[in-house]
């Protein structure tokens, strides 16, 4: 087993290489930003999920990540979805995490469970990024200049929903070229900004040139609009803005990913590649494993779990999206989205409630819930937090006594 499983994971490996190639020159040349930029996040989170099986591959750890091969698909996806985290909770310096400006983001729009976001997320992750390379001073993290809505399918495409009105008005600025003057009477006028511009030659110059007039009139714009560009653009240069609204901090990142995963690939290539003979079972868990490669997302963290004789809540917690399970422990598993035990309680609660049709104010309701709510000491062994470490014993304790 532990030879076909390194060859198959080396031809999963070769295979996805080959694919992803034309996808990735496509996004490197693609100085227009027009590629939508959550595929373009999609795309490197790949790349290094392809690299983490490579370091899988060079640490001889096929037996212990394939140690259930029925398994790997969910492991893979798990992988995946802990590789965007990564991203989530990477860090400038001493700035804070983009989850830290995500949750505030939820709670301004009153959202508990982000569990019908993550489309979003990415996109406003990709939001943020952008917003960190024109502004170095923190504009990024104003939160509520993000706008939000539950991820949508569209044509078997699924649509991120998350806009910035601070970069969409950026990129009016890069649109037009020009930054017009602004007044200070004009932030509440509501008058077309229709009118001519009279721009002087400079006083160094010895050009005997007349003023060029010129007609400014873009899109219907206000006065308002003119100062809040003037307000949002006043301080930058047009070579940051530009690269920083067209994404190029992403194609720096995949073309670097790349090239480590070509490195790593060509490392741990034997001269001599192993001819194998698989059976049919074998070749119908790697057809699935490849399909899982091609999209992790769509599998989700039941998929693979039926047979594991799971408790109400467990299954119910992981179809809305409250805990994921923890890479090698299908049973143990780790909050998502705002870590805080209290809000998990909540949601699972609440769940439990639809799920069951318990009325949320029936005599009963505690008793009911009691039946199919976990004990404490079973949330002390298998819900840790979002870091994926254990609680104190008396965590959960103590939040049940606050109830």
């Amino acid at each position: 087993m532990k030879d076909i499983a390194y060859n198959y994971i080396l031809d999963t490996i070769e295979t996805e290489m080959r694919t992803i190639y034309d996808s990735v020159f496509e996004i490197l040349e693609d100085t227009a930003d027009r590629i939508d930029v959550v595929t373009k996040v999609k795309m490197l989170t790949k790349i290094k999920l392809l690299q983490k099986f490579i370091e899988i591959l060079s640490e001889d750890d096929t037996d212990h990540f394939f140690s259930n091969i029925d398994l790997s698909n969910e492991k893979t996806s798990n992988l995946y979805r802990e590789i965007l985290e990564g991203f989530f909770e990477s860090q400038d310096k001493d700035r804070p995490t983009f989850n830290t400006l995500w949750n505030r983001i939820l709670l301004l729009h009153n959202i508990e469970d982000d569990s019908q976001y993550l489309h979003a997320k990415i996109k406003g992750y990709a939001i943020w990024r952008s917003l960190c390379e024109v502004y170095p001073l923190g504009e990024a993290y104003i939160a509520e200049e993000y706008h939000i809505a539950p991820d949508q399918t569209i044509e078997d495409v699924m649509v991120a929903t998350c806009d910035n009105s601070r970069l969409d008005t950026l990129f009016k600025i890069l649109k037009s070229n020009f930054l017009p003057p602004a007044f200070y009477t004009w932030e509440d006028a509501h008058d077309p900004a229709d009118f001519l511009l009279s721009v002087s030659t400079p006083p160094h110059t010895n050009e005997a040139s007349p003023n060029e007039v010129v007609q400014w009139n873009m899109n219907g714009l206000t006065l308002s609009d003119l100062w809040r560009h003037n307000q949002v653009g006043s301080t930058l240069n047009f070579s940051s803005l530009s690269a920083g609204i067209n994404n190029y901090w992403i194609h720096r990142e995949i073309a670097s990913a790349m090239t480590w995963l070509y490195w790593g690939f060509t490392r741990i290539t034997p001269a001599n590649r192993v001819v194998y003979k698989l059976s049919s079972q074998q070749e119908e868990i790697i057809k699935e494993f490849h399909e899982t490669i091609k999209d992790p997302l769509k599998n989700t963290a039941q998929s693979s779990v039926d047979d594991l004789n799971l408790d109400p809540w467990e299954r119910i917690a992981l179809k809305k999206g409250l805990i994921v399970p923890i890479q090698d422990h299908p049973r143990i598993y780790r909050l998502t989205g705002r870590s805080s035990v209290s809000v998990f309680l909540g949601a699972l609660r609440e769940a439990i409630r639809e799920e069951y049709n318990i009325a949320p104010h029936g005599i009963d309701v505690t008793t009911q819930l009691a039946a199919y709510m976990p004990t404490n000491p079973t949330l002390y062994e298998m819900v840790y937090n979002r870091d994926g470490k254990q609680y104190a014993k008396r965590t959960y304790q103590k939040t049940a006594n606050r109830k």
